[in-house]
């Protein structure tokens, strides 16, 4: 995860993210009227990050604003021609992601029974879901993606789901705020106002 300012119109705040939710936060700040926001968003952070990946040393409170679901994919060209129906078939695929440690992929492996071997034919590492989203429809391997970034891929046919029956770990988009902050109130209403935008 990465720390940074993030400047939407007139709103400006501090976002803890990783590649995967960037996209996401900046849709739900695009998308907030910014005249209700006041700096209230300069006493938090937005993350899409699992809790642990904060600073584990401060005492947090949060509110979650959306789930975010995954989906493992790939294109229907290359499944057609190349089936990922078990994890014996994963030696004819390679696997895209963002980072070396696989974070994208991981919603999914870790879904899966612990004693499954999933050994793919190389890894093709990219750094932001828009690259492996276009890696993904260009046939080059296969992936783990967030829906709300691929649904119409999804609807339209362009990606089909590798194993749907088993569903990937969530996580979510949070508001978080250092314990006792005493705009903590602003903080909760700024949160309710951030769940009514929907991820697109």
């Amino acid at each position: 995860a990465t720390a940074a300012d993030l400047t939407v119109g007139s709103i400006k705040a501090q976002i803890n993210h990783s590649q995967s939710c960037a996209k996401g936060l900046k849709t739900l700040l695009a998308n907030y009227d910014a005249t209700k926001a006041s700096d209230a968003l300069k006493q938090a952070i937005l993350t899409g990050d699992k809790l642990d990946m904060l600073n584990s040393a401060d005492r947090t409170s949060y509110e979650a604003l959306h789930p975010e679901r995954y989906a493992f994919v790939g294109s229907a060209r290359l499944l057609k021609r190349t089936p990922l129906r078990s994890p014996q078939e994963a030696s004819r695929h390679r696997l895209l992601d963002t980072q070396g440690d696989l974070p994208l992929f991981r919603y999914f492996l870790d879904a899966c029974q612990p004693d499954e071997p999933w050994s793919f034919a190389g890894t093709e590492l990219l750094g932001t879901i828009g690259a492996v989203r276009h890696r993904a429809l260009e046939g080059a391997g296969v992936a783990v993606l967030p829906l709300y970034f691929i649904h119409q891929d999804l609807a339209k046919g362009r990606l089909k789901r590798i194993l749907p029956r088993i569903e990937p770990l969530q996580d979510a988009f949070r508001l978080v705020w250092r314990s006792g902050h005493p705009r903590e109130p602003e903080l909760r209403e700024l949160a309710a106002d951030l769940r009514k935008l929907p991820l697109r």
